[in-house]
């Protein structure tokens, strides 16, 4: 910083003027402002190293004909993986074979669903949509699968992102800027007095060129803000640390500043303004019966420490359990005889059933594909013929849901050799109970939120307005690729949702509201979100359950993961501003009085 490069200076000059006390002074001040910054640092980082995750050491490959395992660092372009359920992918590989394998890929793309995978052949396609390729770093639900590793290290899209954001750089904070220009003036003024009063000394009334550059030095010394770092490095120091008491963890002390300076917020929407993880919130059909048919075609396990698997089959669970279904029970009486896996051609999966009433096969998938086959649909616990006006009506409801932002799954079971359609289940990522409140606050601060998102447009519409967050335009990642900065500058203004965005879009984004003036805050918590975070003037990162490469990206890291803290943050920062600027100010004017003062000595 100037400031601490302007108090070294000082310090080398006081040794060479012979006055040893007020250099180790001196140094002993610029010791104590590296210091406390140094702590700043130190005391982030232990708490950040706490939230990363450990990553997985060891992964099956298949070698000379034979599953082994190695270790992750050696797995090379060409292996065969070999993946099932809670395995994280160590590298990016094409699907070449998959029973029922299923990925949470919302580290990477914001979609909270899990991505079903498949060998088919694809064609360009964004990211998220690419059912045939597995992602490094991402995570597998449930199912089995064996791919071909095409990339490894830097070449995998994780490595990629990592990369872009190590080249972001955040720009300077006002306080920065300030203190720059100040301190080039203030030096300007210091070499002046030290040039200016010999001369005009020696020329007037031949004062002794000696006495006179002593002279000019105590007046350039009284000029020099050589306190000005200590207050700074205090009052920021001082707010790093309330803001800790608040759950926001301070990398840089800069940050503190640059919070109180915001006026766009751009936030993500999977595990910020929602909770990342999916509730069941409408049901359309005989409801104890259609969770009974879910809970037995369902994958969730039930552990001591609550519910793990793919996070449909959770929600499912739960809302069984809300609806006093024993499912520990219902498994052990209805005994699952086989399975067939997801097919990503029939969109489907199925399970035979064996239970006091006999077997039976329950279907569970995408609606339309579920209904497609059946011939009746049940209706008060009867079987009703499905003709095409009913057909019509189930359809239609399914889009209704959809429409709504709702992930839909249709039932059916079959029955005395009839395939009959049981319902749907809508389950929903569900907002924070905090987050419209913090919007609210938001706005009445002056400051306007934008969501940035990977997920699907619906989703992120229908997220939006529970939220409370103005929608205006939606806008899309690959409508962005086809504007110019113009453009992009004139969709800014009115665009409160982008979705289906990519990391190079959310960076893009970013710095096209800096090139207006805006001072721009980025909160996330995934692979995609690292650029951004890099590039804004303050990133956000969301510390529990979010990346190692978002946290590392970030300034601010929130240990509870609450929007709503965002908004005592800046309003934190706010106030600091206030503090600095009235410190600032009141050094400044008792600076003008020193220098006055040993002007007039000069003068005289």
């Amino acid at each position: 910083e100037p400031m601490v490069l302007l108090l070294l200076l000082i310090g080398v000059l006081y040794s060479a003027m012979g006055a040893p006390e007020d250099a180790v002074t001196i140094f002993i001040v610029i010791f104590v402002l590296v210091m406390v910054e140094v702590y700043n640092e130190f005391r982030a980082k232990k708490t950040i190293q706490t939230l990363n995750t450990v990553s997985q050491p060891n992964t099956t490959v298949v070698r000379e004909g034979r599953e082994m395992d190695v270790p992750v660092d050696s797995v090379v372009p060409g292996d065969l993986i070999v993946m099932d359920g809670g395995k994280r992918v160590p590298a990016d590989a094409r699907v070449i074979e998959s029973r029922g394998l299923a990925v949470d890929e919302s580290s990477l793309t914001g979609e909270p669903v899990p991505v079903e995978k498949s060998a088919e052949p694809l064609g360009e396609v964004p990211l998220a949509e690419r059912s045939n390729m597995l992602y490094s770093g991402t995570l597998v639900v449930r199912g089995l699968g064996r791919a071909v590793v095409v990339a490894t290290g830097k070449e995998t899209e994780l490595g990629r992102i990592t990369a872009l954001a190590r080249r972001e750089r955040p720009p300077r904070t006002v306080l920065q800027m300030a203190m720059r220009d100040l301190t080039k003036w203030m030096v300007a003024l210091a070499i002046a007095f030290s040039a200016l009063v010999p001369f005009l000394g020696w020329l007037i009334n031949g004062q002794d060129p000696q006495t006179m550059v002593l002279t000019a030095l105590s007046l350039a010394f009284a000029t020099i803000p050589e306190e000005l770092p200590i207050i700074i490095t205090m009052v920021l120091a001082l707010g790093g640390y309330q803001l800790s008491k608040q759950n926001a963890v301070v990398k840089k002390l800069q940050a503190v500043e640059s919070l109180g300076a915001v006026t766009v917020i751009c936030t993500d929407k999977t595990g910020t303004l929602t909770e990342n993880r999916l509730e069941v919130k409408e049901i359309w059909g005989p409801r104890r019966e259609l969770l009974t048919l879910s809970s037995l075609a369902n994958h969730a396990r039930i552990t001591f420490e609550g519910l793990a698997g793919d996070p449909t089959d959770v929600a499912v669970l739960e809302e069984a359990s809300k609806e006093g279904i024993d499912v520990g029970g219902l498994r052990a009486r209805e005994r699952v005889l086989s399975e067939r896996p997801f097919d990503s051609a029939l969109r489907r999966m199925s399970v035979l059933v064996e239970g006091p009433a006999g077997r039976r096969e329950i279907f569970k998938g995408s609606p339309e594909d579920v209904l497609g086959p059946c011939t009746h649909y049940l209706e008060d616990g009867a079987m009703v013929t499905l003709d095409e006006g009913s057909r019509a009506a189930f359809l239609a409801r399914m889009e209704d849901m959809a429409s709504r932002g709702f992930r839909v799954l249709g039932v059916a079971e079959g029955l005395d050799g009839k395939m009959v359609f049981a319902g749907m289940v809508g389950m929903f990522d569900p907002p924070r109970p905090e987050a419209r409140t913090a919007i609210e606050a938001v706005e009445g601060a002056g400051i306007r939120p934008v969501m940035i998102t990977g997920d699907h447009p619906l989703t992120a519409r229908a997220v939006a307005h529970q939220v409370g967050l103005p929608v205006g335009r939606l806008a899309l990642g690959n409508e962005l690729d086809k504007m110019d900065e113009a453009a992009l500058a004139e969709a800014i203004g009115t665009a409160g949702v982008f979705a289906r965005t990519s990391p190079e879009q959310k960076l893009r984004i970013v710095k096209a509201f800096q090139a207006r003036g805006d001072r721009v805050a980025v909160t996330g918590d995934g692979i995609n979100d690292a650029p951004a975070l890099m590039a804004a003037d303050i990133g956000v990162a969301m510390g529990q359950g979010g990346t190692d490469v978002a946290r590392e990206s970030a300034d601010v890291v929130l240990r509870d993961n609450n929007f709503n803290t965002i908004v005592q943050a800046i309003r934190e920062g706010r106030k600091l501003f206030a503090n600095l600027t009235k410190g600032v100010r009141y050094y400044l004017a008792c600076k003008v009085a020193l220098i006055a003062v040993t002007m007039t000595a000069v003068v005289l």
